[in-house]
């Protein structure tokens, strides 16, 4: 489903502000620079230049295998659908392909700076390769997990994995194979994983309230702090949380919150 990508100023996080839209662009996005790289069709990737936020416009687009997960880290974007891709984009008009994988049916990526991990929610394993040279990406193989996977997210090395109806299980990727199963999170009511909060241990798990969890010690998980409500996204910068938050009519609200 497409939808309008607002371009929000929170130079001033008492006073944030719209700068900017974009329409008809499909929530999967990844910004790098003044660049937003978009999925339109699943299978042409737009490049939006937002150098003037407020006059946003198309300055490329290239043809790319059929996906609908996008995600990113430096000037490299990884899609997953029929089959997991890399794509350097140093050079926006210009991109590069990696081929990682044939497997279809990938729901959804993660990654931080040595990680990639993929899944399905059409089987009980998550995929994963060490990235940490980006040109050169090594498959590491298969990590068995309780149950059809829905979401996965890459903390410093350490693996979250959301399965239906099951707890939140963490794997250390730097573990030998028969050691990585490190612990679970309970959580009540449903929840979805989002991004990382930066530069620091904790990771956001977001539904029905948004709670920020201190993976320090990825065996003993704490929560550091929790907001009530539901969310439908959120993303942080270390300092500061961004959300987004649906009401009971079904209204959605911008929401910056300060990690305590």
């Amino acid at each position: 489903m497409l939808e309008a990508l607002k371009i929000i100023d929170v130079s001033n996080v008492n006073d944030p502000t719209i700068v900017g839209t974009v329409e008809s662009v499909n929530p999967e996005f990844y910004i790098i620079d003044n660049y937003v790289f978009t999925i339109s069709g699943g299978y042409i990737m737009s490049v939006i230049d937002i150098t003037d936020p407020s006059t946003p416009f198309l300055t490329n687009f290239f043809g790319i295998p059929f996906s609908d997960v996008l995600i990113g880290l430096g000037n490299f974007l990884y899609i997953a659908g029929q089959g997991v891709h890399a794509i350097d984009v140093t050079d926006v008009y210009n991109p590069k392909f990696l081929n990682l994988s044939d497997k279809t049916y990938i729901d959804d990526l993660s990654c931080d700076d040595h990680y990639l991990a993929a899944s399905s929610n059409n089987e009980c394993e998550v995929d994963y390769w060490d990235i940490s040279n980006q040109l050169d990406p090594v498959y590491k193989g298969l990590i068995d997990v309780t149950g059809p996977t829905s979401d996965v997210e890459v903390i410093n090395d350490i693996l979250l994995v959301r399965s239906f109806y099951f707890p939140i299980e963490i794997y250390n990727l730097q573990a030998p194979s028969d050691a990585m199963d490190i612990g679970t999170l309970d959580r009540a009511g449903q929840f979805w994983l989002a991004k990382r909060v930066d530069a620091s241990n904790c990771g956001l798990i977001i539904g029905q309230g948004i709670y920020v969890i201190d993976f320090a010690d990825p065996g003993e998980p704490a929560i550091k702090a929790w907001k009530p409500g539901l969310y439908k996204d959120a993303a942080s910068d270390g300092q500061y949380i961004y959300a987004v938050r649906q009401d009971t009519t079904d209204y959605t609200h911008f929401i910056v919150m300060e990690i305590p």
